[in-house]
């Protein structure tokens, strides 16, 4: 397995990649979860925070097919809590150079355990968490379901809520905070997601 983090300004670099990025994501929140206001003509989910400064995870097998996808936004610059969800976020939203927003985790089916710790969300999850420790990344954003809060729990974060759970396209959807540590390390070690011989590109 390997890993690459593309930087937004060089998308075109790696087109047939972030092609399939971007493939995999209609799948996974389109046409699984139904998020239908996001579905393309072309089977492309891409919005508004695609753009130079977001950061792209991709986990490639041994034949580079992509297995494992997620995106961090920095949060200084419009990102999906400050421009799409602040409601979520009553009481205010953090942002700043060391906090980044983490979205869009999407994992291929035939990649996935068979309850919430899968080893393709494992592997991603300490990836990103080596990622920002190595790059002055203190904390992460995210908004989602809130079985989240257990499984960030389950990885080591210790997550706080923003605001409530509200109703989105028909689902629970709850944003929070946490600090990023490298305590957080053991906690995947002790699940057995050790690093890998995977190695990251800033390309």
């Amino acid at each position: 397995m390997r890993l690459l983090v593309i930087d937004g300004r060089d998308i075109a670099r790696h087109a047939a990649l972030m092609d399939e990025a971007f493939r995999l994501r209609h799948r996974v929140f389109v046409e699984e979860l139904g998020w239908e206001r996001l579905r393309k003509p072309d089977g492309r989910e891409i919005d508004q925070f695609d753009v130079e400064t977001a950061r792209h995870f991709l986990i490639l097998d041994e034949d580079d097919n992509l297995r494992v996808y997620t995106r961090l936004l920095p949060t200084q610059w419009p990102h999906l809590l400050s421009d799409a969800y602040p409601h979520l976020a009553p009481r205010g939203i953090p942002r700043g150079p060391q906090i980044w927003e983490w979205t869009r985790l999407a994992i291929d089916p035939k990649y996935r355990g068979d309850g919430s710790w899968s080893r393709g969300s494992g592997e991603m999850a300490r990836a990103v968490v080596e990622h920002c420790l190595a790059n002055g990344i203190e904390q992460m954003t995210w908004e989602g379901h809130p079985v989240w809060v257990t499984r960030f729990l389950e990885m080591g974060f210790w997550p706080t809520p923003l605001g409530p759970i509200t109703d989105i396209d028909g689902g629970p959807v709850i944003a929070g905070v946490m600090d990023v540590t490298p305590d957080i390390l053991d906690g995947f070690t002790g699940r057995g997601i050790a690093t890998t011989p995977m190695h990251a590109v800033m390309a």
